[in-house]
């Protein structure tokens, strides 16, 4: 007998006036899977439900970095379950769809600060003809470009250097 705890974060947007600024609750639950071979595993969940001011705190990371076009990779473990049950990949930028964005990795061209947000993938796929969504979030931070302004080369000061062959230069 194996256990393995899988941990699920499910995110509610408003809908209702129950709804409040806080955690809305927690439930812990356990799932029996036999396999055909007659193993038997323990699934512990725990789910718990966050209200949307969360959702910043909840990402499976931030890409931060200086390059000039940002690569986001969906996050390895809905990228696997898309693999596995072949599934279409969607992107989100905050909660605008980006339309023609279907692979597990969204790059950002020439990112600019407007383009600062929490980007989502989501990987529809289908099992036994019932149809699923799994989503990740990332949170994209564009860094400031550095300008030199005035910028002197002090050396070399001619346009060519000589030197002896087998001498040090200074």
């Amino acid at each position: 007998m194996t256990e393995k705890p899988i941990t699920f974060i499910v995110l509610v947007l408003p809908a209702a006036n129950e709804i409040q600024d806080q955690i809305i609750c927690e439930h812990r639950l356990s799932y029996r899977h036999i396999t055909p071979p007659g193993e038997c595993f323990y699934h512990h969940l725990k789910i718990e439900v966050f209200n949307e001011t969360s959702r910043e705190n909840l990402t499976y990371g931030s890409i931060n970095n200086s390059d000039h076009n940002k690569k986001i990779p969906c996050p390895q473990q809905i990228e696997d379950i898309c693999t596995t049950f072949n599934g279409n990949f969607t992107w989100f930028k905050g909660a605008n769809l980006l339309p023609g964005h279907h692979e597990a990795k969204l790059l950002v061209e020439n990112a600019q600060k407007d383009d600062e947000d929490i980007y989502t993938c989501i990987c529809t796929w289908t099992h036994n003809h019932k149809l699923y969504n799994s989503s990740g979030s990332r949170k994209l931070f564009v860094k400031e470009k550095a300008i030199y302004r005035n910028v002197e080369i002090t050396s070399p000061t001619s346009k060519e250097q000589l030197v002896d062959k087998g001498k040090k230069t200074s």
